[in-house]
C-alpha cells in the first residue's frame, strides 16, 4: 500500500511540475500506477468513465455553466461589479473586496469555480490595472474568490459528489452556506490587513461615489437575487429538483440577456461554445479522478487509511 501511495504522489507531483493539465496528470498517474502494481487494467479505462458519467442527473452541470456564460454576456456581471466598487472603493483594499463579494454573489447563481474566476477576472482585471493595483494581489483575490464557486450553493462539484455518493443535494447545499460566508469574511479580512500594511499595492479609489449613486446602483443586484430565488429557492422549497432549478436559472439568464438586448447569433455561438468547452473540461477531470480513485481502491489505499485512522482511537472532537 505504501508503495502505491508513494508512486502515485511522486508521479502526480512530477506531472504537475511539468505543467500538465489536471485531467492529463490524473489519468496518466492512474495508468502508470495501475500498470506497475495491478497489471492489466486497460479494460477499466472505458468502463469506469461510462459508469460514472452516464447518470442523467449530471445534465445539471452544463445547465449551470450555460447560466454563467449567459450572465457574463448579458452585462449583469459588469453592473454588479460596478455597484460593489462604489460601495467598497474607499475601504482599505478597495476593488479587491469587490472581487471577493462579486465572486460570492456570482458563485451563488452559477455554481462553478471556473465560470466564477473567468467571469470576475474578465471584468475586474482591467479595472485594477487601470487603478494601479499590484498584479499578484489582484490575481490572488480573483483566484481565492473563485474557490467560492465550489462551496457556495449551487455548487456543481457538490452536485457531482451528491450524485456519486448518493446523498441529499439540498442538505449538502445547506451545509455549504456558512463555510462559504466565513471564507468570504476571511478573504476580506486578509485583504484589509494587507492594504493597511502596504497601501500602495491596493490604493483606494479617488472618486468618491455619493450615497444616492450607491443606493441607485443596488438595482444591479436585483437580477442576481431573482436568479438566486429561481435556483436555490425552488430547491429548498421542494418545487424543483436541482436539474430543473438549473433549467429555470438558464432560462432566467437568457431572458435577462433578451431584456438587455444582448442576444444575437454571435453571442449565442460564443455562449454555447464556451459552455461545451467548460463542461468538457470539468467532466474530463471528474472521469480521470474516478479512474485514479479506482486504481487506489484496488491497491487497498482507502481501506488501509480508514483502518489506520480508526485505530488512533480519536473522539469526534479530536
Amino acid at each position: 500500500m505504501a508503495a502505491v501511495v508513494t508512486t502515485s504522489l511522486l508521479v502526480l507531483f512530477a506531472f504537475f511540475m511539468l505543467s500538465f493539465h489536471v485531467a492529463s496528470a490524473l489519468g496518466l498517474t492512474a495508468a502508470i500506477t495501475g500498470s506497475l502494481f495491478l497489471g492489466d487494467i486497460w479494460s477499466f479505462f472505458a468502463q469506469i468513465p461510462w459508469n460514472n458519467i452516464s447518470n442523467s442527473g449530471l445534465i445539471v452541470v452544463p445547465l449551470f455553466i450555460l447560466m454563467g456564460e449567459l450572465l457574463l454576456r448579458s452585462g449583469v456581471t459588469e453592473d454588479l461589479y460596478e455597484t460593489l466598487s462604489k460601495w467598497m472603493g474607499r475601504v482599505p483594499g478597495g476593488l479587491l473586496h469587490s472581487n471577493v463579494l462579486a465572486s460570492g454573489l456570482f458563485a451563488s447563481i452559477c455554481g462553478s469555480s471556473v465560470a466564477t474566476t473567468s467571469t470576475i477576472g474578465a471584468v475586474a482585471l482591467p479595472q485594477m490595472r487601470r487603478h494601479g493595483y499590484d498584479e499578484k494581489l489582484a490575481m490572488g483575490s480573483i483566484a481565492s474568490g473563485g474557490t467560492l464557486g465550489i462551496l457556495i450553493p449551487p455548487s456543481v462539484i457538490m452536485i457531482i459528489y451528491a450524485i456519486m455518493a448518493e446523498v441529499s443535494i439540498a442538505q449538502l447545499y445547506m451545509a455549504g452556506i456558512v463555510p462559504g460566508l466565513l471564507m468570504m469574511v476571511a478573504f476580506m479580512l486578509v485583504i484589509f490587513i494587507a492594504a493597511l500594511l502596504v497601501p500602495t499595492k491596493a490604493p483606494r479609489l479617488q472618486a468618491r461615489a455619493s450615497w444616492q449613486e450607491r443606493i441607485r446602483g443596488l438595482r444591479a443586484i436585483v437580477p442576481v437575487l431573482i436568479l438566486m430565488f429561481m435556483v436555490l429557492g425552488t430547491i429548498y422549497a421542494g418545487i424543483a429538483t436541482p436539474t430543473e432549478a438549473a433549467g429555470f436559472g438558464s432560462v432566467g439568464a437568457f431572458f435577462l440577456a433578451l431584456l438587455r438586448r444582448r442576444v444575437n447569433r454571435a453571442m449565442l455561438r460564443e455562449v454555447f461554445l464556451a459552455t461545451a468547452s467548460t463542461t468538457s473540461m470539468v467532466m474530463l477531470v471528474v472521469v480521470t479522478a474516478f479512474v485514479l480513485q479506482f486504481v487506489l481502491s484496488l491497491g487497498g489505499v482507502p481501506a488501509a487509511v480508514s483502518n489506520w485512522i480508526g485505530g488512533l482511537g480519536l473522539s469526534q472532537l479530536s
